[in-house]
């Protein structure tokens, strides 16, 4: 198989004739000998034959598929309805034709993402050249999430590489420098051998005197000469762990200085400044990955993205997972609609609300996890939320009418107290009162229609029966003493209904006992008035039945 290198010029070479424009000064336009640049990676993405060939050629994706059921190679074949344009079909004739189609990025680097192959191929051109991730959303328009996810994914890639290719430093007559460095909460061991400039960047899990102890056997050969940093020497080793190292281990440790340490200290310098400019939720193991596969590129002499491409074309992806990155989401709910909603796990505090679109700070996240579990969570508890905010205003709106009802009772009830009725006017009374049960029951017909019973029931049985049973509304709202006038009321109707069938000429003279024996208790007449009031104001229809009856009964005893 031809080099990366090799495939690269020959491009170079086709694309350059192409150029509608050229650097002056004999400047390459594309890009030195066999290395790309920017504008070579873009103007090779214009073109869907040409870079579905360079692919082929350097070996990023297979140039031959065989077909799992027939067995025998599958034809390259030209498929406009797909981003690729190009799929595997098979075309073996046994009875029929197979027709088996795969995709062009099948056991490949592309095979793990929806993107477009052109579009995977420049973002790998830019994270391998070390672009900030904000630079690259901003030229190319590209989500927060989609730029995370293949900064990881490249990461791993280098880190994996790094892992394999690493060696132990040092050995006989040969001298390092080694620290102990703090980035935020990790701990990071380096080791400097100073001839060869050779590194060794270790993430340790605590500053432990055998931890470093071991750290130092598994990265270092022994025999070797050793200057520690100040730290290293004053913190976290002693007297007695170096003399360990020196019998155990023949690695003797010189009396340092802190200017026999300023290449390591160095070290740390760079390592910093890549650190700065990445999430610090990411872990340091990539980092400190990244920066020992850019200096052992230098070293070499490779450019980078080569040696990438290199990487990635000799892995066998038939055998490794794929590349995944699990994403974190968390549950948050807005303070303004108080609704439960799903976000990703950012660095920044504020986030928006979907619902409302209010901005607020980050306060509390309820839950932290999966995509798949957030969304169930937040659909239980929205509908749990709004289940008990319709109970709440139901439960306050009955509370508010039952308070009303009470305040307008009690009201009403003291208004009849404090009135002087005059047992001698029973007559007066009853038309005034009948004339605003007329008002009332107008009202009550052209606005509560709907809510009047089909059939027409007497006064005396539907009071009768539902002071028996205990089931009127009014029962709600009185005290047994209110009933127990209530039911010497329908006694005095029935009175007036004897009368009426008795034929009288004169009802009020026959009847003149009755009614003085109704009106020698005041309270009778003011808790006839409060019924009435409550009547009007709680239950419609009692009150309709009751005034239609009541106007016929004075119709004819007059």
């Amino acid at each position: 198989m031809a080099s990366i290198n090799s495939v690269v010029s020959k491009y170079q070479a086709i694309l350059t004739p192409k150029l509608n424009f050229s650097f002056s000064g004999g400047r390459r336009t594309l890009g030195r000998e066999g290395i790309p640049n920017r504008l070579f990676c873009i103007l090779l993405c214009q073109n869907k034959n040409l870079f579905v060939d360079f692919l082929k050629e350097a070996g990023l994706i297979l140039s031959q598929v065989l077909c799992e059921k027939c067995d025998v190679p599958m034809n390259f074949t030209h498929k406009r309805s797909i981003s690729d344009g190009f799929c595997w079909v098979c075309k073996n004739r046994c009875n029929k034709i197979c027709g088996r189609s795969k995709t062009i990025r099948i056991f490949s680097w592309f095979h793990f993402s929806k993107l477009k192959m052109e579009e995977i191929f420049l973002l790998t051109y830019e994270f391998v050249r070390g672009t900030e991730t904000k630079e690259i959303a901003m030229e190319y328009d590209f989500s927060s999430s989609t730029l995370c996810t293949w900064w990881m994914f490249v990461s791993e890639i280098i880190f994996d590489y790094v892992k394999q290719t690493s060696q132990k430093i040092g050995g006989a007559e040969k001298v390092i420098e080694i620290d102990v460095y703090e980035f935020g909460n990790n701990l990071v061991f380096g080791g400097l051998e100073r001839e060869t400039k050779k590194l060794v960047l270790v993430q340790i899990p605590n500053g432990k005197e055998e931890t470093i102890i071991n750290t130092i056997k598994e990265w270092i050969e022994p025999g070797t000469s050793v200057y520690l940093g100040f730290k290293i020497k004053d913190v976290w080793l002693g007297e007695e762990a170096c003399e360990h190292l020196r019998v155990e281990y023949k690695i003797s440790v010189i009396d340092s200085e802190r200017k026999d340490t300023n290449s390591i200290l160095c070290v740390w310098g760079h390592v910093k400044s890549l650190l700065s400019d990445l999430n610090h939720r990411m872990d340091i193991k990539l980092c400190l990955a990244k920066y020992l596969f850019e200096k052992s590129c230098k070293e070499k002499g490779v450019d980078s993205f080569i040696q990438f491409l290199e990487i990635i074309r000799n892995i066998n992806w038939k055998q490794r997972p794929p590349l995944h990155m699990p994403q974190e989401f968390q549950i948050l709910r807005c303070y303004a609609c108080e609704k439960f909603q799903v976000h990703h796990v950012k660095k920044a505090k504020n986030w928006q609300c979907k619902v409302c679109g209010e901005k607020q700070s980050l306060k509390k996240a309820f839950f932290i996890g999966s995509s798949r579990d957030c969304r169930l969570h937040v659909q239980q508890w929205n509908f749990k939320s709004g289940q008990q905010k319709m109970n709440n205003e139901f439960e306050q709106n009955n509370h508010n009418q039952y308070n009303a009802c009470l305040e307008e009772d009690f009201s009403s009830g003291e208004l009849y107290k404090g009135e002087d009725f005059d047992p001698t006017n029973i007559g007066d009374f009853l038309e005034e009162n009948l004339r605003i049960s007329e008002n009332c029951l107008e009202i009550s017909e052209n606005a509560f229609d709907d809510d009047f019973p089909n059939k027409k029931q007497r006064c005396e049985s539907y009071l009768e029966s539902n002071i028996g049973e205990n089931t009127s509304p009014l029962s709600f709202l009185l005290s047994c003493k209110e009933l127990q006038v209530q039911e010497e009321i329908v006694e005095t109707v029935a009175i007036f209904k004897d009368s009426k069938d008795e034929n009288s000429t004169d009802p009020f003279d026959e009847t003149s006992k009755e009614s003085h024996s109704l009106t020698d208790n005041p309270g009778i007449s003011s808790n006839l008035n409060c019924i009435n009031s409550r009547a009007e104001s709680t239950q419609y229809e009692l009150k309709a039945s009751v005034l239609s009856e009541a106007r016929k009964r004075k119709t004819s005893l007059s």
